[in-house]
């Protein structure tokens, strides 16, 4: 507006400056040639219309640069992605390591046909309607194509199944009817779909691995940490402390339906728990029999086994989920192990007890576990939520503690109420997460070995080790937020600023130690 009044008025001082001349040269002249009041109107409304003209140009101009941009992005994702399809992945990219490297910018596009798109939406509906509630976990893979890109490579797998993941409160559909949305996803690489056992493109399928693995975790950022780093960074902890634990990295999704890029988002990306992950953990990869693996998820307490519907193979089709689901060896139907283990941890012969724990279960990992628990503030494990691990039975029988799961962690996410104060922060790290959702309960896995003291020593050990060697601090966590930033920065937004959770944390925690250790 203010340039239009500029111009009018410029156009009346040139008329005024024209009677001036006029004037000084010839008033007959000035008379005569005098332009009528009625032409400098016509002359001025001319002028306003060749400027809204003008500005009307600009507007389509400024719409055409905004179109060419996002053509021009397109162009750029679709030319990283036009890679003949192969049956055989590039054995080049497909390492393990490479994967989770965080100094390595991953992006992963995955392309979807619209009825594989809404086929996945469709069924995750029809579940919610057969369970009701808020339970839309449905669990039928479809069909993708999907692109991963590093700093030097790319390749396209196709065929790849994809599901949602989550729980029933972190599951979401992604459509919320207009726009595609941000949810966690699991990758198959060998999913087989409907092929027919027996043929190629089945055995091709069935037994096909990409970065050496078979499956594949992405979690959008669904507890708002700014830093989009609590699991990864609590996984590298758990690493540092010797804790056996699925690998974690950064990564790009980038959704596309019908060649047609619709979200664009940083997701935390996880190994999968499964025989694969067991394999290389514990160095067997050549060997096909693999013990126990149980999942846990609330209430999974541990105390002695009674019930036999709370174990078992879980199955999303029936809607059968027990709170300890085996993993493994699924038409083995003896779970005989677990539940001798639940009733040797609540001997009440402490002699007895002791000398079982040491024979058959890993109890320095599980305290290691559970100080790195206690520093990084996650109320939604076992010992505060009894929820959230893994338990590995390997064939000797010998019992392993996995974490699992650490989105709610470093003082973001669920606080935990009402069991903790203030993300954890409150809390005293040997009275923490006695009460599940109003009701005490027992943790015998804590409870009962913590109720020796060469293992409450070897717990504050293991968290004075891990202040002092900076594993835990700030500044470490700052340079590690920083390589993220520095990848992915420049489209997603990153902040690492919790200096003051790292400081309170740390201080707190040191203060108790001295107490607990002078009471002895």
């Amino acid at each position: 507006m203010t340039k239009l009044l500029f111009k009018r008025g410029a156009i009346l001082l040139t008329v005024v400056i024209m009677l001036v001349v006029l004037y000084a040269t010839s008033s007959e002249n000035l008379l005569e040639n005098l332009p009528s009041e009625s032409d400098i109107i016509s002359s001025i409304l001319q002028k306003q219309e060749q400027e809204a003209d003008l500005l009307k140009q600009i507007t389509k101009d400024q719409e055409q640069a905004i179109k060419d941009l996002e053509n021009e992005r397109q162009k750029i994702i679709d030319d990283l992605t036009v890679t003949v399809p192969i049956p055989k992945v590039d054995t080049d990219i497909e390492d393990f390591n490479q994967l989770f490297d965080h100094s390595i910018r991953h992006t992963f596009i995955v392309d979807f046909t619209s009825d594989e798109f809404f086929g996945l939406v469709n069924d995750m509906y029809e579940y919610n309607q057969e369970f009701g509630w808020i339970d839309f976990r449905n669990n039928n893979y479809h069909k993708v194509s999907v692109t991963y890109i590093d700093d030097d490579s790319t390749m396209t797998i196709e065929d790849v199944g994809i599901r949602t993941k989550g729980n029933v409160y972190s599951r979401r559909v992604p459509w919320d009817g207009n726009n595609v949305i941000d949810t966690h996803y699991v990758l198959k690489f060998n999913e087989t779909f409907n092929f027919v056992e027996g043929t190629p493109e089945y055995e091709e399928l069935k037994t096909r691995e990409v970065f050496n693995i078979e499956k594949l975790i992405f979690k959008y950022n669904n507890t708002n940490d700014p830093a989009v780093s609590n699991e990864v960074y609590s996984t590298e902890l758990f690493s540092q402390m010797g804790v056996v634990m699925p690998k974690a990295s950064y990564a790009e999704l980038i959704i596309k339906i019908d060649g047609v890029v619709k979200n664009s988002s940083l997701y935390n990306i996880f190994e999968f728990p499964d025989e694969e992950f067991l394999r290389r953990v514990y160095n067997e990869e050549d060997v096909k029999e693999v013990g126990n693996f149980y999942k846990m998820v609330y209430p999974a307490d541990l105390t002695p086994i009674f019930d036999q519907n709370n174990i078992g193979v879980r199955d999303w089709v029936s809607g059968f989920r027990p709170i300890y689901g085996r993993e493994t060896n699924k038409l083995n139907t003896d779970y005989s192990d677990l539940v001798d283990f639940t009733f040797a941890l609540s001997d009440t012969n402490l002699i007895n007890r002791k000398a079982y724990l040491e024979a058959n279960f890993d109890v320095d990992s599980f305290l290691r576990s559970m100080a790195v628990n206690v520093l990084v503030g996650n109320p939604d494990d076992y010992r505060g939520n009894l929820n959230n691990y893994y338990m590995y039975i390997d064939t000797s029988g010998y019992t392993t503690y996995i974490p699992f799961d650490y989105d709610n962690s470093l003082g973001s996410g669920w606080p935990g109420d009402d069991n903790f104060s203030r993300f954890t922060l409150d809390n005293d790290i040997y009275d923490w997460g006695r009460i599940s959702w109003g009701v005490y309960t027992e943790r015998p896995l804590v409870d009962n070995i913590l109720e020796y003291e060469e293992y409450q020593i070897l717990y504050e050990n293991y968290l004075e080790e891990l202040i002092e060697t900076g594993y835990f601090s700030y500044s470490t966590y700052d340079a590690f937020v920083n390589v993220p930033k520095s990848l992915y920065g420049d489209l997603y937004y990153i902040n690492n600023d919790k200096q003051y959770f790292f400081d309170e944390k740390i201080i707190d925690t040191i203060v108790q130690i001295k107490y607990y250790r002078d009471q002895r």
